[in-house]
């Protein structure tokens, strides 16, 4: 029975004590540099087009998801200890941020961005809070059934918010079943450009998982949908684009927030 080897983890230890942040640099090795750097390019990749769906999820402009993006990564890179995680807006919880900020702002509107950061803001302290106060346990709490029941709710919320955006209509108000009734009633006003966008960008998305899931599938079908919408001169035809995105990063404010 072999002992364990603490005196060669002590100056690790000694060392990451010495290095509050930048902690995940800790023992790094240039050789590691290239495998790195590839497979960085490697995550921006999946990561442009996933931010970007995110942030419609939320009810937002598409370049929050990659300022959140940009922010998470610096942040796990600054503070964190961990070289693998990869840290960005998160698509179950976009849902709910947009659920609770539409019933306070109309969706699109400076006050509706306003709430949904004010919002993000608040729920990084309480996370800070509880991981100071060590009680994530909290969490183990929550009974398997429950969790899966929420998980397959916000994909059903997701799958729908989508749909007017596959058949290019306009979103329709209420809630999810709402939601369902009004698309199936302007079913026939569809735009069956979009539709055929979004069904070769799902099925690019399906072969390439089935094919070698290290493929970015996402990127790839946005990358042949903007060359099909610019050849084939789609906005034309009433396909729905993002236009032109900002230069730049924003200006760093406080939200316009109020706690009434």
């Amino acid at each position: 029975m072999s002992a364990r080897p603490t005196a060669s983890l002590a100056p690790a230890a000694k060392k990451r004590r010495d290095l509050p942040i930048l902690s995940s640099l800790t023992g790094y090795q240039t050789a590691w540099l290239t495998a790195d750097i590839i497979a960085g390019i490697t995550l921006v990749a999946i990561a442009i087009p996933e931010r970007m769906a995110t942030a419609q999820l939320a009810g937002m402009p598409v370049k929050t998801g990659l300022y959140a993006f940009i922010a998470g990564g610096l942040a796990i890179a600054i503070f964190g200890s961990s070289r693998q995680m990869s840290v960005g807006a998160d698509s179950i919880i976009a849902p709910i941020f947009a659920a609770g900020a539409a019933g306070m702002a109309a969706a699109g509107t400076a006050e509706y961005a306003g709430l949904i950061v004010f919002l993000a803001l608040i729920v990084g302290a309480l996370l800070a809070v509880i991981g100071l106060l060590k009680m994530g346990w909290i969490a183990g709490l929550l009974a398997v059934p429950v969790t899966t029941g929420f998980l397959a709710g916000i994909g059903i919320t997701i799958f729908v918010g989508q749909l007017p955006d596959i058949f290019g209509l306009p979103k329709g108000t209420g809630g999810t079943a709402e939601q369902v009734v009004f698309i199936v009633q302007h079913l026939s006003e569809s735009n069956w450009y979009s539709v055929a966008i979004a069904a070769v960008v799902l099925a690019i998305v399906l072969v390439s998982e089935k094919i070698d899931p290290k493929i970015p599938g996402a990127l790839v079908g946005l990358i042949l949908s903007l060359i099909a919408v610019s050849a084939f001169d789609l906005t034309a035809k009433d396909v729905e684009v993002l236009g032109t995105l900002p230069q730049g990063l924003p200006a760093i404010a406080l939200p316009q927030g109020t706690w009434d």
